[in-house]
């Protein structure tokens, strides 16, 4: 709930109480009924415009002009748990939102997000099991070895290992801080490997990188839009396998 005036702030957090109805013959074409409202520390629009994540929300650029009944993505209701967080409320007291587009598959650890949504992922982007190589052995400074979740097209020649694309698998990425973090992680495989793009993938979505791996401009997709044909699409033209297209 966001309140304009007096004060440009968010303030509370509902939730809906029934089932959202459609009516054709009524004006406005959706009612939800909301409740059990939660209040929690401000939010104004001075810091969500100066946030890096939430100024990129829609309503946020648009100044929270007509608000009402305006859905936002997932990954901006996370960033503003996130914020409250910081700000001492108790997020287990909040409402959390979770993809329901995951059917049939209880994810308990990293494993189960490489077995039942990335090499799944992976076949349908147009790849085989002999395409890529799990847990490729690296050194990456005097001693140091590493291995990336999976590495696509892999030339293992020693000391000058390749790869056309790398991902990694998370059970979650539930927050900013965290995707910069494994964000860093892949971006040292993927340069290492001097490989065209990264991959980021968790219960929570997609998230692509290409060429430059510039945080700024990574792209996520939600299992709702990757189970899209439309948004699907746009994942096979960044990261899929064009020579079995």
């Amino acid at each position: 709930m966001y309140c304009l005036t007096p004060r440009s702030y968010i303030h509370s957090i509902w939730r809906a109480v029934t089932p959202g109805s459609y009516d054709p013959f009524f004006y406005f074409y959706k009612t939800v009924y909301i409740g059990q409202p939660i209040f929690v520390k401000p939010i104004s629009i001075d810091e969500m415009k100066n946030d890096e994540i939430l100024s990129e929300m829609p309503l946020v650029r648009g100044n929270m002009q007509g608000i009402n009944g305006r859905i936002i993505e997932k990954r901006y209701y996370d960033r503003i748990l996130e914020l409250l967080e910081q700000k001492g409320d108790d997020l287990e007291k909040l409402p959390q939102l979770s993809d329901d587009f995951i059917q049939d598959v209880e994810l308990k650890n990293e494993k189960d997000v490489e077995k039942f949504l990335l090499e799944p992922l992976l076949q349908k982007l147009g790849y085989n099991e002999i395409d890529w190589k799990r847990q490729l052995k690296l050194r990456m400074g005097r001693g140091d070895r590493v291995f990336p979740d999976y590495v696509i097209f892999p030339k293992e020649e020693r000391n000058n290992e390749s790869g056309y694309w790398i991902w990694e698998a998370k059970h979650t990425i539930a927050n900013n801080k965290q995707l910069i973090e494994d964000f860093g992680q892949a971006k040292s495989y993927a340069l290492r490997l001097n490989s065209k793009g990264l991959g980021l993938i968790s219960k929570e979505g997609v998230w692509l990188s290409e060429s430059n791996f510039d945080f700024e401009k990574i792209r996520f997709w939600s299992w709702k839009q990757i189970n899209d044909s439309n948004y699907f699409n746009e994942i096979f033209d960044i990261a899929g396998n064009k020579k079995r297209n």
